[in-house]
């Protein structure tokens, strides 16, 4: 049984750190993709764009995967 003691209890780090996957970000160990478009979309203001992503492990490598991107 573990020895609980409140002086153990962790504290709140001074320091925030935050990980991002943003494109202009520095790299992380959870990668970032930019999916292109073969043609540019013309979106009017507040207009929605309706789609699907489809995301697999590839077969013939294990840490690759397979993105689908499907749009109307």
């Amino acid at each position: 049984m573990p020895n609980y003691n409140p002086s153990n209890k962790k504290k709140k780090a001074d320091v925030s750190i935050v990980l991002s996957t943003a494109p202009e970000d520095a790299p992380t160990h959870w990668q970032q993709t930019l999916l292109y478009l073969f043609e540019p979309i013309e979106l009017k203001k507040d207009q929605i764009m309706e789609g699907s992503v489809t995301i697999s492990q590839s077969q013939q490598h294990a840490r690759f995967l397979n993105i689908c991107l499907k749009y109307l």
